[in-house]
């Protein structure tokens, strides 16, 4: 499905949900986003392995900054944060693994 889009076309489509996805601040919203961000992920056709390698260090990085988040800030900032962040990198995940380091480069 995104594999079939123009390379300038994916990156445009990160580019805009990485805005929209900070101007949205239902943690509801933003997890129907999140299940739409792991379905693109899947349909990537990477194996589970790959998939867990490639988000076990985000999930850890994401987990420490949501904690700081409700720890300064607050609990429902930290969630709505934690949320937009994750989603934004599993788009961006899925855009890296159906395009090539060629395709990038052009």
């Amino acid at each position: 499905m995104i594999g079939r889009l123009p390379v300038a076309a994916r990156f445009g489509l990160l580019f805009v949900a990485g805005i929209g996805l900070y101007l949205i601040t239902s943690p509801w919203l933003l997890a129907g986003l999140l299940v739409l961000a792991v379905g693109c992920l899947l349909l990537t056709g990477a194996g589970w392995r790959t998939l867990l390698k490639a988000t076990s260090g985000l999930l850890i990085i994401v987990g420490a900054v949501v904690i700081m988040t409700g720890l300064t800030i607050g609990w429902p900032e930290a969630i709505v944060t934690g949320l937009r962040l994750l989603t934004l990198c599993l788009f961006a995940g899925a855009i890296s693994l159906v395009t090539s380091f060629s395709e990038m480069l052009s």
